[in-house]
């Protein structure tokens, strides 16, 4: 069971008419001699797919890439390494370490371990050491400087491609924090959200149906008992689901999209919290 699979239990049982459906999304072949296109259910297509082709991966997964997918942090020791400069590297990101998923937009790099930076604890210098050995590690600690953190100096500039024009101090342990794309089932997706993805899908399928029928629909025939008026009555009611479907996912599924990801709702709990965002 994956959020896809409640989305189209939920289409499939009674959320938009079978009809219609059929009428928009099963095969049709040009029939020369009758001037026509009729419907053919022997190309093998199914209307589940064509869904799912179309609609879920033609419009909803890249419009819920470009208001953000899922927050991560990747290893830079994991990424292949092009120098163009001094300055600037180029680092490649293999899909089998993003999970097959590409990246969508990058963050900052973080330079690897802080206590190397002068945040945490003063290299050399053991807890269990003298009370004389802890005070002169304070006092270090509250005269040293701290260097660079992070740079936001990051770029995507192409598939799992991230340029860095601030490179003088990445080592090993450098952390590249990323958005990636949903996975390809939305299994990234918490269950808890799961009716409310179904909700997205369903909004943007009457869109499509409104913009398939809406022209030639006085030209279909008369399938399944179902009259032209009756189907043009329905289709008709769907004349705003891509106002709906803008709004929904602009509001509401941008929300729930935070609640629905570990690492950025953990990030904004310690904001809350007074606590320091985890990196």
């Amino acid at each position: 069971m994956d959020p896809i699979s409640v989305a189209m239990v939920r289409i499939m049982n009674g959320g938009i008419p079978r009809d219609i459906l059929k009428q928009v999304f099963t095969a049709r072949r040009y029939d020369p001699t009758a001037d026509d296109r009729y419907f053919d259910n022997s190309l093998g297509t199914s209307i589940e797919e064509q869904i799912r082709l179309k609609v879920i991966e033609g419009r909803v997964a890249i419009d819920m890439s470009v208001i953000g997918g899922t927050e991560v942090t990747l290893p830079m020791r994991m990424a292949q390494r092009e120098y163009v400069d001094a300055w600037n590297v180029i680092y490649r990101f293999d899909r089998r370490f993003t999970g097959g998923r590409r990246i969508i937009s990058v963050s900052e790099m973080t330079y690897g371990m802080t206590q190397a930076l002068g945040t945490g604890g003063s290299p050399g210098y053991d807890s269990r050491a003298s009370q004389f050995m802890l005070n002169s590690r304070n006092l270090l600690r509250a005269t040293t400087g701290v260097g660079t953190l992070s740079t936001s100096y990051v770029q995507l500039i192409g598939p799992n491609a991230v340029l860095v024009n601030d490179v003088n101090q990445v080592i090993g342990d450098s952390l590249l924090r990323c958005r990636l794309a949903h996975e390809a089932n939305f299994n990234d997706i918490q269950p808890a959200y799961w009716h409310d993805f179904g909700e997205l899908i369903v909004r943007a399928l009457k869109s499509y149906i409104w913009a398939q029928l809406v022209i030639d629909i006085d030209e279909n025939q008369i399938r399944g008992g179902a009259t032209i008026g009756r189907i043009r009555e329905i289709v008709d009611g769907y004349a705003d689901a891509e106002q709906m479907y803008m709004e929904f996912l602009q509001n509401d599924w941008a929300k729930l999209r935070i609640l629905s990801d570990p690492q950025q709702m953990r990030k904004i709990s310690k904001w809350i919290l007074g606590g320091r965002p985890h990196r």
